[in-house]
């Protein structure tokens, strides 16, 4: 009996197990089901979800009620909801998305609509995380801490703001994947490293096993890492960055603090773990497989480690053989640009057409305060830099744990890379922070019911901030807007195309069912002619560039067979996949020109044998959510594609009591500074009353009293058909667009005649 108990001690992994838990007389003050490691890390897995479920659960009431549906549904405060929730009902781009798949199964089995699910899968599986996040804490030897560790990383604001109802997409996934999988890699290094970065010879692992059977359990841990980051790509296919150079960044690292003779069975098992979700799963899974059949059965003259030569051997030889670095090494090169550039405008680099790109006027990518970093992923400057210390002390000290390091530098970098990096950052400051809060009480407390208590507290106190914070966030889109959309599902032909700012292109798809002409994925060239209808100061340079750009839609669209969009019938449909479909034909400098656009088409349609049917329908849609992004559509629609700049546009909301105004001469005054107002335009209930002053130069004023806003606003955006067409009356654009929804002044969608 002793014998046994010896040799469990002998095999228990000293780098994974818990070093307060594994000592008798330490945890002679604990109950007797707190002893076993397993046993709390359960435990803290069931609290951790509680709490952060109940967190999310609250939030419910406020958002799945009538006052905020959208068309009979929960409203969604994010755009790639809609292209996930449309895909998996079988329309639009997303019927091809992997998430809108889950999302079809979740339907399938639930019988939940769409809309309903889209609020209420963020609250059940984000607590998900918790599962990871409290495993790893459990290999670090503090099961209890991940309660904490949890708590903190779901709460953080930058996770929570994409995490809550209504947040529908694969962000959800954007913790739970990395986590798993670094903690996966942590085991498979811990069985081949040294356990000290300065222990050189050390052991990382007690083992009795016989070399063939420890060599198959190091790749079948290899086998799990591999399939855990292919399921994270098969959810977000976009994020093939982040766990390659995880992998990568492990294999370097591990190559120095390898343990003595270990060299080649650790390069055969990154080898595994990489191929798995590198390569095609049909093609890779296969060969894993054989890999550590080869482990048990091999003959006797192969040494073990020398499969490690095979492996590395042909995991190199199929990256170069099948083209896969390419697209690996395109996805870091983009990421890099981003971080050179600082989301400065620069022209596209992806395509000959000088536009400006699409990036300039997403703001998740551009730089973000050192400042608001540290809030955004750690509440507060002090448990930022707790976080970073407890971070690089777990590097320090458990080399296995480098892993974790790739996410480490994407939290840091959330400066420069973009508010969407910043969720990193709340993984790797909420693991600093909890390790090092763990590594302090366990080593200065000597009762270890104490550090359980103070994780459960500090979760505790870290629910009830939040609750109290500010969680008033908006739908995405206001609902006149989404009924003005619902309400032209059922009067646009099949076929027809919906002409609006990228933003709406995924709510177009959900809730019109219409296909968008540009939308989150289609940029460049897309968003530049769509702002150049939007900035048209005439009904006729718009209508002459929808039905320019429609006609050569259909035109490329015969040369361009595989560019295929199905509807939920599987019709084929054309018509959004971009910039792609415009080259050569679109005359890109005479955008602005309407009389050469016309003539121009005539021609290009009096060369080819067969008229080719433009889509079904063009329509336009306007809507005062625009005026947020007033100066960036401004920006895109007045760029000179010779010179590569573009003015800048005035368009500026003033908040009450920052101002004077002084009616009778049209002079406002803001901040002791005077302006000149040529004209006022009050939107009320009966119209829009326009006043003008006397005044030759200076800027106008707009007054929306159903919404209580006040902008000031340059001649181009206010002369612009956006403004326009959404507020004056429908007949001074009745020679080219038919009016066939009106939600003014919210709302309007137009129908391009001929």
């Amino acid at each position: 009996m002793k014998a046994k108990e010896q040799l469990k001690q002998k095999r228990k992994p000293e780098n994974l197990s818990s070093t307060e838990l594994k000592d008798g007389q330490a945890t002679q003050d604990l109950p007797p089901f707190l002893k076993n490691p397993l046993l709390l890390t359960v435990a803290a897995i069931i609290i951790s979800y509680i709490l952060v479920f109940l967190g999310r659960y609250i939030l419910l009431p406020w958002w799945d009620n009538p006052a905020i549906e959208h068309c009979g549904e929960p409203a969604q405060i994010t755009n790639d909801a809609f292209l996930f929730l449309a895909g998996a009902d079988g329309f639009g781009r997303g019927i091809f998305e992997n998430f809108s798949t889950l999302t079809r199964f979740f339907h399938e089995i639930s019988g939940v609509n769409y809309g309903v699910l889209g609020i209420w899968l963020p609250v059940i599986l984000v607590p998900l995380i918790a599962i990871p996040i409290c495993w790893l804490f459990f290999l670090m030897g503090h099961p209890f801490a991940g309660v904490f560790a949890s708590v903190f990383m779901l709460n953080a604001p930058s996770f929570f703001g994409r995490s809550i109802p209504g947040y529908y997409d694969n962000d959800m996934f954007d913790l739970f994947f990395p986590i798993a999988f670094g903690a996966a890699l942590m085991v498979v290094l811990s069985h081949v490293l040294r356990d000290k970065w300065w222990k050189r010879g050390g052991k990382a692992v007690v083992n009795t096993d016989s070399p063939a059977i420890a060599t198959h359990k190091l790749w079948g841990y290899a086998l799990f890492a591999g399939i855990v980051a292919a399921a994270y790509l098969w959810c977000y296919p976009a994020r093939m960055p982040v766990p390659f150079v995880m992998a990568c960044f492990s294999t370097v690292v591990g190559f120095f603090v390898v343990r003595q003779g270990e060299r080649l069975r650790f390069a055969g098992s990154m080898a595994i773990v990489l191929m798995i979700f590198t390569l095609p799963l049909y093609f890779s899974l296969p060969f894993a497989l054989l890999a550590i059949a080869i482990a048990y059965f091999k003959p006797r003259d192969c040494e073990e480690r020398k499969i490690g030569y095979y492996l590395l051997g042909f995991f190199v030889l199929a990256l170069i053989v099948g083209g896969h670095l390419e697209p690996i090494w395109e996805k870091i090169a983009v990421r890099l640009a981003f971080f050179g550039a600082g989301g400065e405008g620069i022209a596209s680099v992806r395509t000959a057409i000088p536009v400006p790109s699409f990036s300039v006027s997403v703001s998740e990518i551009q730089r973000v305060p050192f400042a608001e970093v540290m809030e955004m992923t750690a509440y507060h400057a002090v448990f930022f830099v707790a976080g970073a210390i407890g971070a690089t002390l777990m590097f320090v000290m458990r080399p296995n744990a480098m892993s974790f390091f790739p996410i480490f530098i994407l939290g840091i970098g959330t400066q420069f890379l973009g508010v969407r990096f910043a969720i990193f950052g709340c993984l790797i400051f909420a693991i600093g922070f909890s390790y090092l809060l763990a590594e302090l009480l366990s080593r200065v407390i000597k009762k270890k019911i104490i550090p359980i208590l103070t994780y459960a507290v500090l979760a505790l106190l870290v629910c009830f901030l939040t609750l109290k914070s500010n969680m008033g966030f908006p739908p995405i889109l206001s609902k006149p807007f989404a009924e003005a959309l619902c309400e032209v599902r059922g009067k646009a032909e099949k076929g027809s195309q919906l002409w609006a700012w990228w933003d709406w292109g995924h709510p177009i798809t959900y809730y019109a069912r219409v296909l968008p002409f540009v939308d989150g994925g289609i940029n460049e060239l897309g968003c530049y002619i769509m702002a150049v209808v939007y900035m048209a100061e005439t009904p006729h340079n718009a209508a002459s560039v929808i039905r320019y750009a429609s006609t050569t839609q259909a035109i490329n669209a015969i040369n361009n067979r595989e560019r295929k969009l199905y509807d939920k019938d599987f019709n084929i449909r054309y018509g959004t996949f971009g910039y792609n479909m415009f080259d050569p034909l679109m005359p890109i400098h005479h955008l602005h020109d309407a009389k050469f656009l016309d003539k121009t088409l005539q021609r290009i349609l009096a060369q080819i044998p067969e008229k080719p049917q433009a889509l079904s329908g063009q329509y336009l849609a306007l809507t005062w959510d625009n005026m947020r992004f007033a100066q960036w559509v401004a920006y895109f629609g007045k760029w000179d594609t010779r010179n590569l700049v573009s003015p800048q546009h005035v368009f500026n909301k003033l908040a009450q009591g920052v101002y004077n105004f002084d009616q009778l001469n049209g002079i406002i005054v803001i901040n002791n500074r005077q302006v000149r107002i040529k004209n006022i335009d009050v939107i009320g209930h009966n119209g829009v009353a326009r006043k003008s002053f006397p005044n030759r130069e200076g800027l106008n004023m707009i007054k929306n009293d159903l919404t209580g806003e006040l902008y000031i606003s340059d001649d181009v955006i206010y002369r612009s058909m956006m403004y326009r067409m959404l507020v004056e009356n429908p007949r001074n654009f009745a020679e080219h667009f038919e009016l066939v929804v009106d939600k003014y002044p919210f709302a309007r969608i137009y129908r391009l005649k001929g």
